[in-house]
């Protein structure tokens, strides 16, 4: 929808600056209006600020006032150009309806009734906007329409929330604030931090001017602003706006012409004869281009086993995939954060592979004061965790369920991501592993040079460089400024189609007036008659990350047995660098500390089971971390990641 309204708006625009017109023109025009605006809501909101998660909002209006101030400089007496200075607001409220649990005086059973969950934002800007004019009726010659399109950027002056719920006047439900009985109350509310500094929408105007003096004249304006970006950095939140607006114009006329004799044209000069560019490109591949063949070490990624909860809930939120997944998507998924959204279908198929295999399902929650239904609460959620396993597949019988107050190893509740982090289920894996932690794969990668020559002859290169574009898989951009060039680039591809020819495509573009000099040439080569090279056990893309208890640097015996994988597969006189890691929760001297015991725990045990084997060194991580802001972020922060290099440094 969105792509569709640039379109007729670039389209207007293209038929604004394409009717100019050379007849007499005023000098300026100075406009001040002001009126009134209805946006249309576009959104799809569910977390936001500190709103309290009650479903998506996706729709809603609302009105606000408009006021602006505009200059116009016209180029003929059709085509102008303007800049505006206004007043906007996107305000507007987003709705859905929900079920409100609540349990009648004297009754056992909870019921439900259905509520209403209000979203209301005010968006107030400043707003600029430079645009292009065109008038394109006159109705009378007092009377005529201008087309206007232009880029409206929008400055806050201020953004707020307010959630609130209600239920419908006949349902005889209430709720009781402060003693107030009331059919509404507020959830949240507060100013927008996510506010986005420059708000960007596109403008298409139509507006009629009625003259009533040879200077003044009356103003009626038509607009539509369609956004380009959100109005919020954390979701997306944007506003379609239908404002009309009145107001009155004064125009600066120049004086009138005086009229000149016409001199008489003077001769044209000889037309100078210039030669036409010349171009040409050769690719060659060179006769090193070979197979590398051989097998890699890979880490697999770390996996969470546990599921994390909202407050008070005992449903599982939406970010976890409760569906089989193939094993092709799941070996695309590179980002550990992201593969724990796949930990059900994880398991599923864990408990498919391995017959023998049972799962242990641990409910916990925040603790009696943070989340009051306590160790229910903590079975329901062990309850919903197996109900979605067993929906995969895996059956009752194999589920194993029990629940606590607290985990096992919580969370400091003293800071509000510990009690996020305490309210999950922890999955344990019994009669199978829980991953293969280290593997070797086969690999093939075609390795060599390829030739690149380019000749232009009659440009002026200096001042206007020839580019050479090689297209995928060599995916390269050169620029060369003079008319011999040659280079040689080496390249090392990942290459798995089946095809037994490569060919790379390349072009060479001169700047040219009034259109560029565009050569292209194709380099091929058979790929089943290159010699094979067996390589040795590349090690330079693997990095494993071993994951440890809260404020903990224990090695577990789970952590124990994929060490010893890694040992196994591991050639011996290889550097192993353990760095230690930690998240962001407690003292930064704490995480220093407990970051670097982990790294030694590693390094002792790796000594112990492969002495003298292995040249070890243990470092702290100082690299991108995972996303913190969600619980399975800061628990595979607290860990420790394994690179291997072949020779001692």
């Amino acid at each position: 929808m969105w792509r569709f309204l640039r379109w007729i708006a670039f389209l207007l625009s293209a038929a604004v600056l394409g009717h100019a017109q050379t007849i007499q023109k005023p000098i300026a025009q100075f406009s001040l209006l002001g009126g009134i605006g209805r946006n249309f809501l576009s959104a799809d909101v569910q977390r936001f600020e500190q709103i309290i998660e009650c479903g998506r909002y996706q729709s809603g209006g609302g009105w606000g006032p408009l006021a602006t101030v505009r200059a116009t400089y016209p180029w003929t007496a059709t085509v102008g150009v303007s800049l505006e200075l206004g007043y906007r607001s996107y305000s507007g409220a987003m709705e859905n309806t929900g079920l409100y649990s609540y349990r009648p005086p004297g009754a056992t059973e909870i019921q439900t009734a259905q509520i209403t969950n209000v979203l209301e934002g005010t968006w107030q800007y400043i707003a600029i906007a430079p645009m292009v004019r065109y008038r394109f009726l006159s109705t009378s010659q007092r009377s005529w329409l201008t087309l206007a399109t232009g880029l409206q950027l929008g400055f806050p002056l201020q953004a707020t929330y307010v959630q609130r719920q209600r239920f419908d006047p006949n349902n005889p439900l209430v709720f009781v604030v402060n003693g107030r009985r009331l059919k509404e109350r507020i959830l949240a509310e507060g100013t927008v931090q996510s506010r986005r500094s420059v708000l960007v929408h596109h403008i298409v105007a139509v507006e009629h001017q009625l003259q009533l003096s040879r200077q003044w004249s009356v103003l009626q304006t038509l607009s539509v602003a369609i956004p380009w970006n959100s109005q919020s950095t954390e979701t997306s939140w944007k506003a379609v706006q239908v404002g009309l607006q009145g107001g009155v114009a004064y125009t600066l006329l120049p004086p009138p012409p005086i009229r000149l004799p016409t001199p008489p044209p003077a001769p044209a000069p000889p037309a100078a004869i210039t030669p036409k560019p010349e171009a040409h490109l050769a690719l060659d591949f060179g006769d090193d281009v070979h197979w590398n063949v051989g097998s890699e070490l890979i880490a697999t990624l770390p996996i969470v086993n546990a599921v994390f909860f909202e407050r008070g809930s005992a449903t599982i939120p939406q970010r976890y995939v409760q569906r089989m997944i193939p094993k092709q998507e799941l070996d695309t998924v590179t980002d550990a954060v992201r593969y724990h959204r796949y930990v059900l279908p994880v398991l599923a198929s864990i408990a498919q592979e391995n017959p023998e295999a049972t799962f242990e399902l641990i409910g916990a929650t925040s603790g009696s004061d943070d989340e009051p239904e306590g160790i229910a609460l903590a079975r329901r959620r062990a309850e919903a965790v197996a109900d979605a396993l067993e929906r995969l597949g895996v059956p009752r019988q194999r589920l194993h369920l029990r629940w606590q107050l607290l985990p096992a190893n919580p969370s400091n509740p003293d800071f509000p991501e510990g009690r996020a982090e305490n309210r999950r289920v922890d999955i344990v894996v019994h009669n199978a592993p829980l991953l293969r932690y280290v593997r070797a794969q086969r690999f093939r990668e075609l390795e060599g040079t390829l030739a690149v020559r380019s000749t232009v002859r009659n440009a002026a290169l200096r001042s206007h460089p020839a580019v050479i574009h090689l297209l995928p898989p060599v995916d390269t951009m050169l620029q060369t400024q003079e008319e011999q060039f040659a280079t040689t680039l080496p390249f090392r591809w990942r290459f798995h189609s089946p095809a037994n020819r490569l060919s790379v495509v390349g072009t060479l573009t001169v700047p040219n007036s009034p259109a560029p000099l565009v050569v292209y040439d194709t380099a091929q080569i058979r790929l089943d008659t290159l010699p094979r090279i067996e390589v040795e056990l590349r090690l330079d893309r693997f990095e494993a990350i071993l994951r440890f208890d809260y404020n903990s640097s224990a090695l577990s015996e789970a952590n124990q047995q994929l060490l010893r994988q890694l040992v196994d597969l591991l050639p011996e006189g290889s550097t192993i660098i353990v760095y230690g890691s930690s998240d962001t929760l407690g003292t930064e001297r704490r995480n220093r500390i407990l970051a670097q015991q982990r790294a030694e725990n590693v390094s002792q045990f790796l000594q112990s089971i492969a002495p003298g084997a292995y040249r070890i060194v243990a470092e702290r991580y100082t690299g991108k971390k995972f996303d913190e802001r969600l619980p399975e972020g800061r628990f595979l922060n607290r860990s420790i990641r394994l690179r291997v290099v072949r020779q001692h440094p």
